[in-house]
Formats: C-alpha cells, sequence, structure tokens
C-alpha cells in the first residue's frame, strides 16, 4: 500500500510539473507586432533562462526606441504575467537615433503587462487583461505575429 501512495505521488507531481512545462514552451517565441503601417513597432521575446522565464520588450516609434526592458514572466496556463526585472541599456545606434528609455515609469516588481495568448491557426493574439502598458493605452486585442526574426535587433 505504502508503494501504491508512493507511486501516485510521484506520477501526480510529475504531471503537475510536465503540465507547467508544456504550457510555458507554448509561450517561448519572439513575437512582434506592428501599427500604422510600419511607424510603431513591437517586440516581445520570451525565453527560459534556467528554471525561469523572461521577456525582453522593446517598442520603437518612426525608428526611435521607446522603450526597451526585461521581465519575469509568470505563466498560468493560457495567461501571462509579465514583471518589471530591469531596463536594457540602448545600443550605440538607438542613442544616436534620439531614442529614450521610458523605464523610469516603472520600478522592480510592477506588473507591466497580464494578457491571455489566443491561437488563431499559424497567428496569435494576446488580449490584454491589465498591467502599466494598459495604462499607457496598449490595450485591447493586441495581433502579436511569431516570428524567426525581428526587423531590428534587441
Amino acid at each position: 500500500m505504502k508503494k501504491i501512495i508512493t507511486l501516485a505521488l510521484i506520477l501526480t507531481f510529475a504531471t503537475i510539473t510536465f503540465g507547467q512545462t508544456s504550457a510555458e514552451n507554448l509561450w517561448i517565441g519572439k513575437y512582434h507586432h506592428e501599427n500604422d503601417i510600419g511607424k510603431e513597432y513591437f517586440m516581445l521575446e520570451i525565453f527560459r533562462d534556467g528554471e525561469t522565464i523572461k521577456a525582453k520588450y522593446k517598442e520603437t516609434i518612426t525608428a526611435q526606441t521607446t522603450g526597451k526592458f526585461l521581465m519575469i514572466v509568470v505563466i498560468k496556463a493560457n495567461t501571462a504575467s509579465f514583471v518589471f526585472a530591469e531596463c536594457l541599456t540602448l545600443s550605440k545606434d538607438e542613442a544616436d537615433n534620439n531614442g529614450i528609455n521610458s523605464c523610469d515609469d516603472y520600478e522592480s516588481g510592477d506588473l507591466i503587462l497580464k494578457i491571455r495568448r489566443i491561437t488563431k491557426g499559424n497567428k496569435v493574439s494576446f488580449t490584454q487583461l491589465g498591467g502599466k502598458l494598459t495604462e499607457k493605452g496598449f490595450a485591447g486585442e493586441i495581433n502579436f505575429v511569431k516570428t524567426k526574426k525581428f526587423y531590428y535587433s534587441f
């Protein structure tokens, strides 16, 4: 009886762990979104760093970088919460192009984005559920497209 209970606990733990990892793996990748025929370009790269899921975010408006930061990602099924971790340094090209980094608006631990992932065929869209970017007008359905390569670099 003791062996059956031990085996049941191991299988339950393995199922929970595998299920969470599978959900996380669905999110990992590079996504971009464009507005106004390429005048606004948003990049979101979700990746695994050891046991932690992280994301880099960058927004470029008319070739000027206006935000670039790193977030910790907490995933629960088809919903992800993106928490501000740190500001990323602008590259020389970004700084030379009058880029600014709006990280002053955020503190470590701030909820930046909370989104729901919806897959329709080959297209992934995110519905905004909350966070500080929502307060700045980045709300509603965001049609991010999964990509292998960004137009701009991080």
